[in-house]
């Protein structure tokens, strides 16, 4: 299985913090770990973490976008429907656009690193902390930005 390269998002990656090369390198480690399989020729989004932001009544998903596809993208925009694998925690569904300040060229086989907030309508223990395997997700109307590369022909 080919190695995946994950990256920063791109307008972060000159100003890299420790704790950020530290995220980076877990979030690698998890990829080289990885048990399951992507889609070939697809997009898709890994979710990590999920943590319950109780004042905001939001969840702020911590995810990794990894192209499969063979363009390079500059951008991505897509319905989301999140579930907990509990049931107990209801969310909003949302629409997600990410651009080239995010994704940079986002290379076949690379992933970048994404956060967001989803709003969640019931709720859940203020404390909750969702791991990859509490979390899944749906993908829907996808729209993607592709790079055209100029043919030189000689």
């Amino acid at each position: 299985m080919d190695k995946i390269e994950i990256k920063a998002p791109f307008r972060k990656q000159e100003y890299l913090t420790e704790n950020d090369l530290n995220e980076l390198k877990r979030i690698n480690q998890f990829f080289e770990d990885r048990k399951w399989t992507l889609n070939d020729g697809a997009i898709n989004l890994v979710l990590l973490q999920g943590d319950y932001m109780h004042l905001r009544k939001q969840m702020r998903v911590t995810a990794v976008l990894v192209n499969e596809r063979s363009e390079d993208l500059v951008g991505v925009k897509f319905n989301l429907e999140l579930m907990a694998i509990d049931n107990q925690t209801k969310f909003a569904k949302g629409n997600l656009e990410f651009g080239a300040s995010i994704l940079g060229v986002l290379k076949p086989r690379e992933g970048v690193v994404i956060r967001f907030d989803v709003p969640v309508g019931n709720k859940p223990n203020p404390n909750v902390i969702y791991k990859a395997t509490e979390l899944k997700g749906s993908l829907t109307n996808i729209e993607l930005s592709v790079l055209k590369h100029e043919r030189m022909d000689h």
